[in-house]
């Protein structure tokens, strides 16, 4: 060893300075030791280690004949060597790492002193070539002369796109530059710092840095595209006051941004063109009190949040009844109308399995559907009945549907349900309407051609009768031809008032007073076995009537309680009593009864009742379950025909061997009426 002019450390016959960090004459003597077999690193030495193996440049240790001292992990994991492969060895036994550039690169690096990006190519362990650059520096390693040999890998680099070639001769002069201050720690930062403007400068997120004092530092393109202002105005204004004019709203926002927790808050910031910026915050603070905000402009996200809200409240007030189900048909979601329907509250069901409320499913099949439809990936719609949670029947319109993810995948189940009861009932009554109308039509024709036949044969049949004698043979014939000439005739006259019921004139009457009238000829007709009770007595309200036609409605009606009790003994009860109906209870027992204030006329009998099948037929025109000589069908056809064109409503129910019960509903009338329709109701 001897030294050069400079004072440093220079290798014999070769002139090349060595750097030997702690162990050299720079060293620090009260830290230095010597270090030898198994000795403790002085410092300094310990420092360039801790440098050596964290550098994220590959680099190595060789010896001045090329012999490999040391590797680094960053040289290892690049190019994919063990370190056996490579301690120990030679330059000449390396040549598939350097081909035949390793003795190049020593006879340059020793003629020069030192070797700056050279450009090389390393065959990996694979076999694989790389483009790298690499620089030797002498130094002293544990002692003796040394090299320090760095390689940077620019493989990549080269092969990056045209449009950032640039980019690359930047980065190939940032390595030029930490290369030529290794010993520097500092440079790494300041490379990281320059990457990190380039994010800040194209990230499409809004950044401020400032500090307690609202003194703005920096601030990057997107703030300044959102917001208006750039740095130089920024610097001298208040932007905080700026940016929230309310006083406590800007306060809030300070003492935010001052917490600096990381965490999101949306903020509405007035921007420079005074238009209210939707954003969401987040404000962290570094160790030298450098506080950053981080803002992104969320006006699309509230859009959207509108719209769902929009879709949400759609979906709360929606008429029907929507179900959210999951792939097993566990229940996710219920709106208030699918609540009212299955009679279940949201919180009584979610999470659980639709199958556990079998009063709302009724049967199984709805599994079925489920898993068809699942598979299928089609909508089923259809119409079925469905018992709610206090067990009644209702018709349900329901559509089902799958939802899946982006990838196709099934997600849920949703149900849209609509109770269609009540639409049913209407088309049944309109049905029912229609049937009896066009048979009341019928029937009207047919009636005023049979007025036309049987009056001639009721008044020739009298004549002739009043012309022979009891005696002849001819007189009985031409009484039962009178008789039914008679008969025929009030036929046609029940299908007449059938067919035209408001005919009749109506004007205001006590009800209770028409239906004792009626009840004087009803208990002459009834066997004395038929015992008559009521409670007309205490009701004095009126109604809009044609008293002969309510007459006869409680005759017909005596009368088919009257023969569904000719074999035993019975009891019929005429009950009356005031009842006010709301529109959706109106609704219920006829689609087109209105609201208001009633009088309810019940007519109940002990008597054989009827089935279920007889009972939806009773009001058809010509309809009867009794022997042909018994009955014409017509007579519950003109009770219905006479409380309907009083727009009132007639009902029955029985059952066979209970009796039946008819509950007659009319409007009641009430003094200074104009209308013939229902009193208000309250």
């Amino acid at each position: 060893m001897r030294q050069d002019p400079s004072g440093k450390n220079t290798h014999k016959g070769t002139g090349v300075p060595v750097d030997c960090g702690a162990d050299g004459d720079g060293a620090n003597k009260e830290n230095a030791g010597t270090v030898r077999g198994n000795e403790t690193l002085p410092d300094g030495e310990s420092i360039f280690f801790q440098m050596f193996h964290r550098n994220p440049a590959c680099m190595g240790i060789v010896t001045m004949d090329g012999q490999v001292l040391e590797v680094n992990q960053r040289f290892l994991d690049v190019y994919g060597y063990a370190r056996e492969d490579l301690i120990g060895r030679t330059a000449a036994e390396m040549d598939r790492l350097l081909s035949p550039e390793a003795d190049r690169i020593l006879n340059e690096f020793f003629i020069k002193g030192s070797l700056r990006d050279y450009e090389v190519d390393v065959i990996d362990r694979s076999g694989d070539k790389h483009s790298a650059v690499v620089s030797l520096e002498p130094i002293s390693y544990r002692g003796s002369p040394s090299i320090l040999v760095m390689f940077f890998d620019v493989t990549e680099l080269r092969n990056t796109q045209e449009a950032l070639r640039t980019a690359n001769e930047e980065l190939e002069n940032k390595v030029h530059r930490r290369t030529e201050n290794l010993r520097k720690i500092a440079v790494e930062l300041e490379e990281q710092k320059e990457v990190l403007q380039k994010v800040f400068d194209k990230i499409p997120i809004m950044l401020i840095f400032h500090d307690s004092l609202k003194r703005v530092s920096y601030i990057n393109p997107e703030f300044e595209r959102l917001i208006g202002w750039s740095l130089e105005e920024i610097k001298s204004m208040d932007l905080l006051e700026a940016c929230f004019p309310d006083p406590e709203y800007r306060r809030k926002a300070w003492d935010f941004m001052m917490a600096a927790k990381g965490i999101w808050r949306d903020f509405e910031i007035m921007t420079r063109s005074g238009v209210s910026l939707p954003s969401s915050w987040a404000n962290v603070r570094f160790s030298d009190g450098t506080q950053v905000g981080i803002g992104v402009d969320i006006t699309s996200r509230k859009a959207m949040e509108a719209d769902l809200m929009r879709l949400a409240s759609a979906v709360e007030h929606a008429g029907e009844g929507i179900a959210l189900l999951g792939r097993e048909m566990e229940i996710h979601y219920f709106n208030p109308a699918f609540e009212k329907i299955a009679g279940y509250k949201l919180q009584e069901v979610i999470g659980k399995n639709l199958m556990n409320f079998p009063d709302y499913l009724a049967n199984d099949r709805y599994k079925e559907w489920i898993d068809q439809i699942g598979a299928e990936g089609k909508i089923w719609s259809g119409l079925q009945k469905r018992g709610r949670r206090n067990g009644e029947i209702m018709d349900l319109n329901l559509t089902i549907a799958p939802i899946r993810d982006k990838t196709g995948k099934l997600d849920y189940f949703v149900t849209v349900a609509r109770d269609v009861t009540q639409e049913m009932k209407l088309q049944q009554h309109i049905a029912q309407v229609q049937k009896i109308e066009a048979l009341g039509t019928l029937a009207g024709g047919i009636a005023h051609d049979l007025k036309n036949t049987f009056t001639p044969i009721l008044i020739n049949s009298r004549l002739m009768l009043e012309n022979v004698h009891t005696d002849d043979p001819a007189y009985p014939i031409l009484g039962e031809i009178l008789q039914a000439a008679h008969h025929g005739l009030d036929l046609v006259d029940q299908i007449l008032t059938f067919n035209h019921p408001e005919a009749y004139e109506k004007s205001p009457v006590v009800l209770s007073i028409v239906i004792k009238e009626a009840l004087s000829f009803i208990r002459s007709t009834l066997p004395s076995a038929i015992i008559i009770r009521h409670n007309l007595d205490s009701n004095r309200d009126m109604i809009l009537a044609d008293p002969i036609q309510i007459k006869q409605v409680l005759i017909n009606l005596a009368s088919n309680a009257g023969y569904a009790m000719r074999k035993k003994s019975g009891l019929l009860n005429i009950l009356i009593s005031r009842t006010i109906l709301s529109a959706k209870e109106a609704s219920k027992i006829s689609p087109d009864l209105a609201r208001g204030s009633y009088i309810q006329v019940v007519v109940r009998d002990t008597g054989e009742g009827m089935t279920e099948e007889v009972r939806k037929r009773i009001f058809e025109p010509f309809f009867t379950t009794k022997r042909k000589e018994e009955g014409s069908g017509m007579g519950l056809a003109v009770v219905h025909g006479i409380i309907k064109g009083h727009q009132g409503a007639i009902t029955v129910k029985s059952r066979p061997g209970k009796g039946s019960t008819f509950t007659i509903l009319l409007p009641v009338f009430e003094e200074g009426t104009a209308s013939e329709g229902p009193a208000p109701g309250t």
